[in-house]
Order: C-alpha cells, then sequence, then structure tokens
C-alpha cells in the first residue's frame, strides 16, 4: 500500500477534528471547489480509510472513549429514576421535598443529572434529556426504522402490483362468468 502524501496525513488530521470531509478539504490545504466530491473521493481512498481507522482506534484507547461507553451513559440518562435523587410524600407542603445527599447517590443516577442549582423558589433539580437519549439509543439498537429502503419500497411496490392484478383478473372472472 502507498505511504500517505503530507496533503492526506493533513486531510486526516482535519477529518479526525470534526469528522467533516468538506471543511477537512479545506483546511487540509485542497481546492475549496466541490469539497463535498473531493472530500468524498479521497475518503474512498483505502489506505485513508485505514488511516482514519487506526487513528480512531488509537483516539478511542487514548480516551478511554468507546462506543459501548457512549451507549452505557445514554442508558444511565435514558433509564434514569427521580426517585434516586429526589424524596417527597403526597400531598406534603412545599418543604416537604428533599433532595438526596451527591454522595449517596449512584453512578447512574448522578450521571443523569444534568443540572442541580439554587433558585429563589428553593433547589432547582434538572436531568439530561430522557426522550433524546432513548431516541439515540433506538436508533442505535435499530428500533427506528427512520428510513425507507429503496429493497422494501420495491418489494411493497411488487406486492402490490401483483394485489392489483389478482383483483382484476378476479373481476375479469366475475364478468365472464
Amino acid at each position: 500500500m502507498r505511504t500517505l502524501t503530507e496533503r492526506e496525513k493533513r486531510f486526516i488530521d482535519e477529518f479526525l477534528v470534526d469528522l467533516n470531509g468538506a471543511a477537512a478539504v479545506r483546511r487540509a490545504g485542497y481546492t475549496a471547489s466541490n469539497s463535498k466530491q473531493h472530500a468524498w473521493y479521497i475518503l474512498k481512498r483505502p489506505r485513508i480509510q485505514a488511516a482514519i481507522e487506526a487513528a480512531l482506534a488509537e483516539r478511542s484507547e487514548r480516551t478511554a472513549v468507546s462506543a459501548d461507553r457512549v451507549v452505557k451513559e445514554l442508558g444511565r440518562i435514558a433509564f434514569a429514576d427521580l426517585r434516586n435523587a429526589v424524596e417527597w410524600r403526597a400531598g406534603a407542603g412545599k418543604g416537604e421535598i428533599a433532595l438526596k445527599d451527591s454522595g449517596a447517590l449512584d453512578q447512574d443516577t448522578a450521571s443523569a443529572i444534568a443540572e442541580v442549582s439554587q433558585t429563589a423558589q428553593g433547589i432547582k433539580l434538572k436531568l439530561h434529556d430522557k426522550q433524546q437519549a432513548l431516541t439515540a439509543l433506538g436508533r442505535h439498537l435499530g428500533i427506528f426504522n427512520d428510513k425507507l429502503e429503496a429493497g422494501a419500497a420495491d418489494d411493497l411496490a411488487a406486492r402490490l402490483m401483483q394485489a392489483r392484478l389478482r383483483g382484476a383478473r378476479s373481476r375479469a372472472k366475475k364478468d365472464e362468468g
């Protein structure tokens, strides 16, 4: 495999900043016109793909950030239970709500808390967006199919056409008989 040119190395370094190919093309000194197409062309090269994969793996190891860790953190937010951080009683007055001490919180609950602040009305507790975390997890797990795949659309169209033909044949037989 050919070694990387200096410009390709620069492109890879710039790509790793934000994973934006078009921006990396411009920052690496390539011609800015058609930067999306140029990025696509560069990113297709096997040596570029291999170098990016190696750099991402090295970064993941160095920072201890992995897909598993991200999914685990999303799970903490998605499945957070407010009762693990706050205590209250039904019919309680304003002073009957209490936050648990931060040292008493388990890691999952602490990770789900976005903000704790003192306001004129009392202490404010805000959790990270549970719905957003659930949506991200659902997409990761393939629960949500936001895109209609061409194969599925083609298959559906074929089945609809067959049903129409069967209906037409059935009507023709009734008309004959």
